[in-house]
């Protein structure tokens, strides 16, 4: 899939974080969900969750 993360839905993203659309966006997924996890405590909505790490709210993904 050529659709970028930020234009996808729930659904996208959770192919994407199961590695149908590839190792490169499933990697990205995969530290957001991590970070964003570690900041709230909780899991969100995958669509908010990459809003979050997009405008910058999650800070660096490679500091989990």
């Amino acid at each position: 899939m050529d659709k970028p993360i930020s234009e996808m839905n729930n659904k996208e993203l959770f192919c994407a974080l199961t590695g149908e659309y590839g190792v490169v966006k499933q990697a990205y997924v995969q530290k957001v969900f991590r970070k964003y996890k570690v900041m709230h405590g909780e899991y969100g909505d995958l669509t908010e969750m990459v809003k979050a790490a997009l405008s910058g709210a999650l800070g660096d993904l490679d500091e989990v």
